[in-house]
């Protein structure tokens, strides 16, 4: 994938020499900067889900509950449907007879998503 980037990096280059007249030094910065690091996450994940999973906006703040704006916008996407998103998971649960995600790292951390026993 690196050698692809930077194959695109060098054509964009070359673009510019021939269509802008311009040098790409010009614009890019002097000098790549430190790669990413991809660290463990799960549980800041889990934080995230057990802290806001139920949150929505209303004007520029925060509630808990689905107010009436949200429940008329999944009412007018879905009628009288659960989401998609919803029924992929019941149409698991009966194919598979359990949940579809694994709980690696303990029980979900909303206990109304817990796989049921």
């Amino acid at each position: 994938m690196l050698n692809m980037e930077l194959e695109h990096l060098r054509l964009a280059c070359d673009l510019m020499r021939e269509h802008d007249g311009r040098e790409p030094e010009d614009v890019l910065a002097p000098e790549l900067p430190a790669p990413v690091t991809f660290e463990p996450n799960k549980q800041y994940l889990r934080d995230l889900i057990a802290d806001e999973l139920d949150l929505t906006t209303l004007g520029t703040g925060y509630v808990r509950e689905a107010h009436e704006r949200f429940a008329s916008m999944q009412e007018a996407l879905n009628g009288e449907q659960p989401p998609p998103s919803d029924r992929v998971m019941t149409m698991h649960q009966e194919a598979f007879g359990r949940e579809h995600r694994l709980e690696t790292e303990g029980k979900h951390p909303v206990k109304s998503l817990r796989e049921k026993s």
